[in-house]
């Protein structure tokens, strides 16, 4: 194999940078909401839950997707599923609402 097919095959096993998300800590996010650019966490998840009545948040990231700040939660409902939820933590839109294996 050519050095040149040795940096292709790195090249294509290397993950895509579209696909793979950063998390960012809970300073960034106090950060960002401080600076205004994502919506504080306690009105996310009062737009989580508020579908989901007698549910609480059991786990809680933020994430950056390229340019995009999304909150993933994992919430458990009153009757014991467990849905995951992400929000775009700039508008509050809900992006994906399932039941979580």
């Amino acid at each position: 194999m050519t050095a040149r097919g040795i940096t292709l095959v790195i090249l294509l096993s290397l993950p895509s940078a579209s696909l793979v998300a950063d998390e960012l800590s809970h300073n960034d996010a106090l950060r960002l909401t401080q600076q205004g650019i994502i919506k504080p966490v306690t009105e996310l998840v009062q737009i989580a839950t508020r579908k989901y009545p007698g549910s609480h948040v059991l786990e809680l990231e933020l994430e950056r997707k390229k340019s995009l700040y999304i909150y993933e939660m994992e919430v458990i409902m009153s009757t014991g599923q467990v849905r995951e939820i992400k929000l775009n933590a700039v508008t509050g839109q809900i992006i994906k609402d399932e039941l979580d294996d």
